[in-house]
């Protein structure tokens, strides 16, 4: 992987220097299932209809697919944190397209995969997993149960927790803030931040 990526870990462990402990670093990748998306698809199309095909008409080969993927991942992940990444987002932008069932299938049951593989390795055990579902608010707690440490959301009032949705106790959530508030007067972010609290 490092000849193929070494590029990557380079600059994760530039960053991770330039940081110096100031702010914790954030190692990331696609989810096997957003991953299988832009292979399949080829493109980002919304509709996923090929995959989705693939889904229903074979859902061996593409099981088959999400454990490779998961697995790479999984390796890639470990890689960053070996590089210096501090914290790990899994990113799962197409698994709220799909129907519950589904996405416990073959979103969510992949990113589980990916979630254990680095809570039994010594050297990634230590480094908490954050899981994000773009439209997924419905699954917290199915995403809770795969093991992971935080969930990312969306930008603006908590529109990603569907009525009836209780946060646990413990639960982490990351996001939920507009990055612009960044460049606001002073005092701006105050604001910004009650509101994003919901």
């Amino acid at each position: 992987m490092e000849d193929d990526l070494g590029y990557v870990f380079d600059a994760v462990r530039t960053i991770h220097h330039e940081l110096d402990g100031s702010v914790p670093l954030i190692g990331f990748a696609g989810s096997p299932w957003t991953l299988a998306t832009y292979m399949v698809e080829g493109q980002s199309t919304g509709i996923l209809r090929e995959l989705k095909a693939l889904m229903y008409e074979q859902p061996q080969a593409l099981h088959a697919l999400l454990d490779i993927l998961a697995e790479s991942v999984s390796g890639y992940l470990a890689a960053q944190v070996k590089a210096g990444a501090d914290v790990l987002m899994i990113f799962d932008t197409w698994g709220g397209v799909l129907p519950h069932t589904e996405y416990r299938e073959f979103s969510l049951s992949a990113m589980r995969r990916i979630v254990e593989a680095l809570k039994s390795d010594e050297m990634t055990r230590h480094i908490p997993v954050i899981l994000f579902t773009k439209g997924g608010g419905q699954w917290l707690k199915e995403m809770a149960d795969s093991g992971c440490d935080a969930f990312g959301v969306v930008i603006g009032r908590p529109r990603w927790l569907l009525p009836g949705t209780r946060l646990v106790s413990g639960w982490r959530l990351k996001g939920n803030l507009d990055p612009a508030v960044l460049y606001a007067r002073p005092g701006g972010h105050r604001a910004c931040c009650r509101i994003s609290a919901g």
